[in-house]
């Protein structure tokens, strides 16, 4: 009778003791560990425990990596500004094709997205305003020509700008 709870505690060591199981966590460790303890309590023999792993597996889990995201994304505001402007051009891209004031009012929409779902998302802002600042630094930075942030803005929202970045983005998808 009792080889026979032996052989039984020995099937559940084996399920425990499987990679993926004792090392996903401090809880699966112990209960790991504990079975062993059972086994030489029963069999009197040393047992021969389980060392902690220097990382557990549900370290690696999605609730894992979206912490790490949105610490570095609120850590750094030029890589949120890039995951918002990829979001806000993933939505652009999925309306129907604009131009003029439609264009624009669509793009302030995609924005206005990007900029709600990087706040529920990570808690961080994005406003538009902020990235306007920041995309007209940029292009000051790029053309020495800080003193003329009205002429930057200017040429941004004209309409002929918007219709060569569309024009541009229609060429590199080939319609």
């Amino acid at each position: 009778m009792l080889d026979n709870k032996i052989e039984k505690l020995q099937d559940l060591i084996n399920v425990q003791c499987t990679d993926g199981n004792w090392n996903y966590d401090a809880y699966m460790h112990g209960l790991a560990n504990g079975l062993i303890t059972a086994m030489s309590v029963l069999t009197n023999e040393e047992p021969e425990f389980k060392d902690a792993p220097d990382r557990w597996l549900s370290d690696d889990t999605t609730a894992h990596a979206m912490t790490e995201l949105t610490k570095a994304l609120q850590d750094d505001e030029e890589y949120a500004y890039v995951w918002h402007c990829n979001i806000a051009m993933s939505m652009f891209d999925a309306m129907p094709e604009t131009t003029g004031d439609a264009y624009a009012r669509d793009l302030n929409i995609a924005n206005d997205g990007a900029s709600r779902f990087m706040k529920l998302c990570f808690d961080v802002v994005t406003t538009q305003d902020m990235l306007k600042e920041k995309k007209q630094e940029k292009l000051a930075n790029k053309f020495g020509d800080r003193a003329d942030k009205v002429r930057l803005k200017e040429h941004m929202n004209s309409d002929e700008n918007i219709k060569l970045r569309r024009d541009k983005y229609n060429r590199i998808q080939g319609k």
